[in-house]
């Protein structure tokens, strides 16, 4: 993650005295489509023997990494049950 963090340097998100913004704007599909893009290319340049576009099927199984929460959901803005009430 330091390499493509470092393509983006910035003020944004720092950690150790190292701050990038390549993980600025994450709801925005552009920037999130630029993300990739960035790790494609990185991945070609450290591994050119490679195939670019290998496709591998998704196995994420949401039931298995997302188990039941044990606390009710609830609207935390809610004035009437909300913690900020």
């Amino acid at each position: 993650l330091a390499e493509l963090e470092r393509l983006a340097p910035g003020k944004d998100q720092c950690c150790e005295d190292s701050c990038t913004d390549f993980w600025s704007e994450l709801y925005n599909p552009d920037r999130t489509a630029w993300r990739v893009q960035q790790g494609l290319d990185l991945f070609l340049k450290k591994y050119p023997q490679m195939p670019r576009d290998i496709v591998v099927p998704c196995d994420f199984r949401r039931d298995a990494w997302y188990g039941t929460d044990a606390y009710e959901r609830r609207n935390p803005w809610d004035m009437e049950d909300g913690c900020m009430k």
